[in-house]
């Protein structure tokens, strides 16, 4: 699904594709980062009274 999302966002011509997690969802993670996606920026927040790191994800498409 991952695949089929990059490749409609690059034919409509999108530049870039950003993505909000948790470092919590590991296999989220893994599955950005080898779909060529870059963690750029990574911080503490409190949500649902849990302590979580979240995360910004970006794949540049041109």
């Amino acid at each position: 699904m991952l695949e089929v999302c990059i490749a409609y966002a690059r034919d409509k011509g999108y530049g870039e594709l950003v993505l909000w997690t948790h470092a919590s969802h590991r296999a989220a993670c893994a599955l950005y980062e080898k779909a060529g996606f870059t963690c750029a920026d990574s911080h503490p927040v409190t949500s649902f009274g849990q302590r979580l790191e979240e995360q910004t994800w970006k794949l540049k498409l041109t």
